[in-house]
């Protein structure tokens, strides 16, 4: 397996580590650590070999073996499933399952490369409804983001987040065609 590790991502992180709260930032690196644990186990479980893991600010990515549609859906949902594990035990470790619960839910939204485009992508295949489907939940990113803002109180870390995953990939929905999106192998 080929890790690679962009080099702007280095400094995000420092810049995380002087404004995030030790703890919470802990609590968030082993809530994605976790989180892509279980997209690799349900890959591994499902037949299929990792073979590249990069990751970046917009996240990770993991490039894996074709898989079935049917498997596709399982590795892909098996990360925001299998995070909410840390939910249970929010007694002992409170900013663990609170970021664990953020990563999930954030993570099923159906926008790409979130993991909840990623099962639409797989659902709704290609055709003209793919590309207003992709419009209509890029706005629907918006609207959650700018609802945590105004009423979790969460800070403009949604809003910087989304800004950064619309920039990553304004340039990417123009170039690729659906059958390209569908023909993907990352989870």
């Amino acid at each position: 397996m080929h890790i690679s590790v962009k080099s702007y991502t280095y400094l995000f992180l420092a810049i995380l580590i002087m404004l995030v709260p030790l703890q919470w930032l802990c609590a968030w690196i082993l809530a994605v650590l976790f989180h892509e644990f279980c997209h690799y186990a349900a890959v591994m479980i499902c037949g299929g070999t990792v073979t590249q893991l990069s990751v970046s600010i917009g996240g990770v990515c993991m490039q894996c073996s074709p898989l079935t549609d049917a498997k596709r859906i399982i590795a892909t949902l098996s990360g925001p499933i299998g995070g909410l594990l840390p939910v249970v035990f929010y007694r002992v470790y409170p900013h663990l399952a609170i970021c664990a619960w953020v990563l999930s839910a954030y993570n099923l939204l159906p926008i790409l490369p979130l993991d909840g485009g990623r099962i639409l992508q797989i659902l709704i295949g290609s055709g003209v409804l793919f590309y207003k489907t992709q419009r209509l939940l890029l706005l629907s990113m918006l609207l959650f983001c700018v609802f945590c803002v105004c009423r979790m109180r969460l800070g403009p870390l949604p809003l910087l987040i989304a800004g950064i995953l619309l920039w990553k990939h304004r340039k990417s929905l123009a170039k690729k065609t659906p059958a390209e999106y569908n023909s993907s192998t990352e989870i």
